[in-house]
């Protein structure tokens, strides 16, 4: 069997996103989202994961890292959390690499990189392909 594809998608827990993600992930595509959850949430995610039965790598960061590494600016506003949003929250992977040997191979900034190696390369896309 052939290797899964990867796809970022940036904003992947709002609304437009998370219809993107279940649509790339019935496309037989492996999805990471990288969401600063201004406007998402990460239940949007794990109601796609449901629906698809599907896991969906999840990075809670901004495009910062994306203009950091590729010196591309990107305009944006990044706001204060709306009211009622936790203040901080995160995540211990401990039990996912316990249960699943799983563990994060590359860092935002490795990723970041790639990607962005991949789009200067490929400015179209998949087209033809």
């Amino acid at each position: 069997m052939a290797e899964a594809k990867t796809i970022l998608i940036t904003g992947g827990a709002g609304y437009i996103g998370s219809h993107t993600v279940l649509c790339c992930l019935q496309a037989g595509y492996d999805v990471v989202v990288i969401d600063n959850l201004s406007n998402g949430h990460r239940e949007a995610i794990e109601r796609v994961e449901e629906l698809t039965n599907s896991t969906v790598t999840f990075v809670h960061g901004d495009v910062r890292a994306f203009e950091r590494v590729t010196g591309v600016a990107i305009p944006c506003q990044i706001v204060d959390r709306r009211a009622g949003d936790l203040p901080e929250f995160w995540a211990d992977a401990e039990l996912a690499g316990l249960a699943l040997g799983w563990s994060a191979k590359r860092d935002l900034d490795a990723m970041m990189a790639d990607t962005w190696r991949w789009q200067s390369a490929n400015p179209e896309g998949f087209v033809g392909q």
